[in-house]
């Protein structure tokens, strides 16, 4: 055989990375539950999600979390999503 294993002498050094620490959610997680239980509206606003296309960017994992959380808890709700795309002409202003 003869060929190099990974991690050879001379490869690159790893790069460093940071572990982004754990954020305990479970207080908005509640709140929302609360809120679409008693009936009321929840907006949520991703972050960073300004683009050109004609269509909606990807659900994030947190909106799915709180919708099936909601409904897990309250197996009666009648929970409906609605997305919504905002579209504004000078968005360089």
């Amino acid at each position: 055989g003869g060929g190099e294993e990974a991690g050879a002498e001379g490869d690159d050094p790893p790069l460093p990375f940071v572990i982004t620490p754990h954020l305990d959610q479970s207080a908005m997680f509640g709140a929302v539950h609360a809120a679409l239980a008693a009936g009321q509206s929840v907006g949520i606003f991703p972050e960073g999600g300004s683009h050109d296309r004609a269509s909606l960017l990807p659900l994030k994992a947190g909106i799915a979390m709180m919708a099936l959380g909601a409904v897990a808890k309250h197996p009666h709700l009648r929970l409906k999503l609605v997305p919504v795309g905002l579209h504004y002409f000078s968005g360089h202003k």
